[in-house]
């Protein structure tokens, strides 16, 4: 603090100042940015000072009793453009003063002049400036209040945290940890490996959030309110008081929860939920429909699929159960795809003429799969042939470039296929078997020996197939395996070249129709539903 200052600008105000301290101060003034405003703060409290003076001149006269007209008197402003040497007595005592004199003329024989004293509205500085003070204790009190009465309400809170995650408020991302507050509009999102556990308040429930999970906090107006936007959360409600259930909100659909333990996937194209405990009544936003699924039971709220309750199987065990089975394709249906609740299927099926009836049937332990038709040499299947989210998984994906491909795993087993042409037409198949566990693969082979004469058995191995058309009418089929732990070798350990099976139009293999060899496949998956 600049004493110095201070004194001549309380000498300046009082009226004090001699020219060398008003040349002082006007030059502090210029100069600092910070005595500037503080000179500033003390004009403007001298302009209140000066219309409370205004309104103490239009009081009556304590001598007549009555109001004294303005063109009576002059009232002197201490509210100066520039700093110029303040007017009054010399001999006031006070730090901050205005001076209101006025004069009255009388008609009296000797031209005496009734001049009244001058009237004196005085502030003591320090008094004012504890005014100051309050005023701005009573702001900031007022302040912090409205900020506190503002912020949105507190709604939750994380227990648990863990991997990629993050907070969403007001436009700034925020980290989370454990114990952090969730308040109405924060948006909690997860990546690829993380998860969070949030507890409601007044629900007393717990939400964890899967990888990959975005989730709204919104308010009911009497408590939380959870926006499913994308991903998975498995929830635990207790029992919630009649007539004010968990309200969970997702694509298409809205949760009512009275005390449950259940599983919410929702995707763009809509929302899935399973029941593990008590029950959750499901309401359909498009037409406020509803049905209650109970334990053990599961629905959807999605385009094409019907909504009604479906029930799980308990002894069915938790895989996709597939089996190959292209010997006998259809050739009706219009194309769509179709859902009964267990089994998902698209109904057009495109009979290759070349393919025989006999061509053959192959078989594993888990089922039954066939591609879907093949349009022109390009398929659309992100939503075909991606059968929900299972413990066994399906994938596909093509491109039109007359290629098609499918994964999935079965147990410790992950595998790959594409297929498709090579440049000038050639068409080729690519089989990859990748082994994450040990030993061989739930695959039929004519002997544990034979296979052992090609795959590292006893560790994790990988194996690679490739069948490609060569020639006209002749097939390259090459083969070769490794340890998974180790690069895999250039050189193929079986490269052989053979006649294309008969029955094949050899032809075909060097068009764009290569692809209709497998166009008569179509997906026929019956899966055990796991959002």
């Amino acid at each position: 603090m600049n004493l110095d200052f201070e004194r001549l600008l309380a000498a300046y105000l009082d009226e004090k100042v001699n020219p060398e301290e008003l040349a002082r101060l006007a030059n502090w003034v210029q100069t600092d940015p910070a005595l500037r405003k503080r000179f500033q703060e003390e004009m403007r409290l001298a302009v209140l000072s000066r219309e409370v003076a205004r309104e103490r001149l239009a009081l009556p006269n304590t001598e007549t009793g009555h109001p004294i007209p303005s063109s009576q008197f002059q009232a002197q402003s201490s509210e100066p453009h520039h700093l110029k040497p303040a007017r009054g007595a010399a001999g006031s005592r006070f730090h901050f003063a205005f001076r209101v004199g006025w004069r009255r003329t009388t008609d009296g024989a000797a031209g005496a002049r009734l001049q009244e004293s001058h009237k004196v509205l005085a502030v003591d500085w320090w008094g004012r400036r504890l005014a100051w003070a309050l005023a701005a204790c009573l702001a900031l009190a007022l302040g912090v209040a409205s900020l506190w009465m503002n912020r949105p309400p507190e709604l939750g809170s994380l227990s648990a945290a863990a991997g990629q995650a993050e907070l969403l408020r007001k436009n700034q991302i925020y980290p989370v940890l454990a114990g952090q507050v969730v308040r109405e509009g924060d948006r909690l999102r997860t990546g690829s490996n993380g998860t969070l556990r949030l507890l409601l308040t007044r629900e007393k429930a717990e939400l964890v959030m899967a990888p990959g999970t975005e989730l709204l906090i919104e308010n009911s107006g009497e408590g939380a309110r959870p926006n499913l936007r994308w991903g998975k959360i498995t929830g635990a409600v207790p029992p919630q008081e009649p007539g004010r259930p968990l309200v969970v909100q997702a694509t298409r659909a809205r949760l009512e929860v009275v005390g449950t333990q259940f599983d919410l996937a929702a995707r763009e194209a809509g929302a899935w939920l399973r029941v593990r405990e008590g029950k959750v009544r499901l309401v359909r936003l498009a037409d406020e429909s509803s049905v209650m699924v109970k334990a053990g039971e599961f629905a959807a709220v999605e385009d094409g699929l019907p909504f009604e309750i479906r029930r799980q199987e308990a002894n069915r065990p938790a895989a996709l159960p597939v089996k190959l089975d292209y010997a006998h394709p259809r050739q009706e249906g219009d194309g769509d795809w179709s859902w009964d609740g267990l089994r998902l299927e698209q109904k057009r099926v495109s009979r290759h003429p070349f393919l025989p009836e006999n061509f053959g049937t192959s078989k594993s332990p888990i089922g039954v799969l066939e591609f879907p038709a093949v349009q022109g040499g390009s398929i659309e299947m992100e939503a075909a042939i991606v059968v929900r989210e299972t413990l066994a998984r399906i994938e596909a994906d093509a491109s039109r470039a007359f290629s098609v491909g499918f994964r999935f795993r079965q147990g410790d087993w992950l595998y790959q296929a594409r297929y498709g042409t090579l440049p000038e037409g050639r068409a080729h198949l690519v089989l990859d078997a990748d082994l994450l566990g040990r030993g061989l693969p739930p695959v039929k082979m004519a002997s544990a020996e034979a296979a052992a004469q090609w795959l590292p058995v006893g560790e994790p191995w990988r194996l690679r197939v490739q069948a490609l058309a060569a020639a006209p009418g002749w097939l390259r089929i090459r083969m070769k395996a490794w340890a998974a732990s180790t690069a895999e070798p250039a050189q193929w350990m079986l490269d052989h070249g053979m006649e294309a099976p008969a029955g094949i139009d050899r032809a075909g293999l060097q068009t764009t129709s290569a692809a209709a060899v497998f166009t008569d496949w179509k997906i026929n998956a019956v899966e055990n539903f796991e959002p």
